[in-house]
């Protein structure tokens, strides 16, 4: 009977360490399976929002903590940066941010913060360009537009070139900005008048803050253009083009053929604003559908027209 018991005692103690064994080298392999599969993990490229001609790459990112990083990567010599904005810290016109954009151009972009306040929607946007000495970034224009039920606001400022490295998106002194339309009078019946941006501009004798996209843009989303204002569209067409904003008059000249297909005056003017630029394959496709527009209307051709699609 002893004998059995110490039998039956060390068959108990076997299959103890038997048992320990296979949960020690069960353990080791889940943990061994969790380390490989880790290991392919990969984590997601981060895809640039813009390239510049340069070989600039720029990253825009918002991370947790409600910052805004801004990564600035120069392919060919291999400079890098990097800019934190807290958008907790910023301080514009409601202090509520409640999203960020950016807007890319061939060498320049644009941030815009958008803030929303009930009824009231303020857009804040920082321009920077490719400063042609340094070959930096610069911070070089700020515009602010706030729309109300009431009407709408457009505000800008022209900077001194204040280098990217030192951006925080605080514009501390340069808050005081400079209005460039208001409108106020939705609610008594009244619409807004693109002849007050036309008045302005014609006298101004700096027109870089006015020729923006920025400024066009929200000017033409706010007054479409009609039969009434087409003339003074087109007036404005003209003097940003003499003063060499091209790529803001063809904007513009866009839109209006756009909502007048016939209208034979914008082909040319926007068939000038491309040559001038050094685009002269589409310079020559307006001008051949201006000639086909007056030759139907039986109206003069300019002679550089038919100089130029030769």
């Amino acid at each position: 009977m002893k004998t059995y018991k110490n039998l039956v005692l060390l068959l108990l103690i076997l299959l103890f360490f038997s048992c320990k064994n296979i949960d020690n080298k069960d353990s080791s392999r889940i943990l061994e399976s969790t380390i490989k599969n880790t290991s392919k993990i990969e984590l997601p490229q981060l895809i640039p929002n813009c390239v510049f001609k340069d070989g600039t790459e720029l990253f825009v990112k918002t991370s947790i903590q409600n910052e805004l990083l801004v990564s600035l990567n120069n392919v060919d010599n291999l400079s890098k940066s990097q800019l934190k904005i807290n958008l907790n810290e910023l301080d514009f016109i409601n202090n509520e941010i409640s999203n960020t954009k950016i807007e890319c151009n061939e060498n320049s972009f644009v941030l815009k913060y958008i803030e929303q306040l009930g009824n009231n929607y303020s857009n804040t946007y920082h321009v920077f360009n490719l400063d042609e000495k340094t070959k930096k970034q610069i911070w070089s224009k700020i515009y602010r537009i706030e729309n109300t039920r009431q009407g709408f606001e457009i505000y800008g400022k022209l900077l001194k070139h204040i280098n990217i490295s030192s951006y925080d998106g605080n514009e501390n002194n340069e808050a005081d900005l400079f209005s460039i339309y208001l409108f106020n009078g939705y609610q008594d019946g009244k619409e807004p008048q693109i002849s007050t941006f036309y008045d302005t501009i014609k006298s101004s004798e700096n027109l870089a803050l006015f020729c923006d996209k920025i400024v066009l843009t929200s000017l033409i989303k706010n007054i479409p253009i009609d039969k009434k204002n087409l003339s003074q569209f087109n007036a404005i067409s003209h003097i940003i083009q003499k003063e060499g904003f091209n790529k803001e008059a063809i904007f513009i000249l866009e839109n209006i053929i756009k909502a007048f297909p016939k209208s034979e005056e914008a082909y040319v003017k926007i068939g000038d604003a491309y040559w001038e630029i050094g685009d002269q394959e589409r310079a020559k496709k307006f001008y051949n559908s201006h000639i086909e527009l007056s030759n139907n209307e039986n109206k003069k051709i300019p002679q550089r027209v038919f100089t130029r699609t030769k």
